[in-house]
């Protein structure tokens, strides 16, 4: 749902504002899981994981976004030297 959302908010409040937005109910959503978990509450962990995923979507689909944005705005491609260093990051976290 977050990916599908993505085009019209992105189209109606721009990229920065969604991105900035997303982030935050992604941490106030994370905040209420670690709640909900504590005081052993189901439907409040089932909720707040929901409201996780939206802005999950939603980022990526930005994110999407501003990389073909620059992809259009350099004169050489940069697409998959972030793909790779994402990738890179993503294994040494492991």
């Amino acid at each position: 749902l977050g990916v599908m959302a993505g085009g019209a908010l992105v189209r109606r409040f721009g990229a920065r504002l969604v991105s900035v937005c997303a982030f935050a109910i992604l941490g106030f959503s994370f905040l209420i899981v670690t709640i909900g978990c504590q005081i052993g509450s189901l439907p409040l962990v089932l909720v707040a994981l929901f409201c996780f995923g939206l802005p999950f979507g939603t980022i990526d689909f930005v994110s999407n976004v501003e990389a073909g944005e620059l992809e259009r705005a350099s004169k050489k491609s940069r697409i998959p030297i972030l793909h790779g260093g994402y990738s890179i990051g993503f294994w040494l976290a492991r």
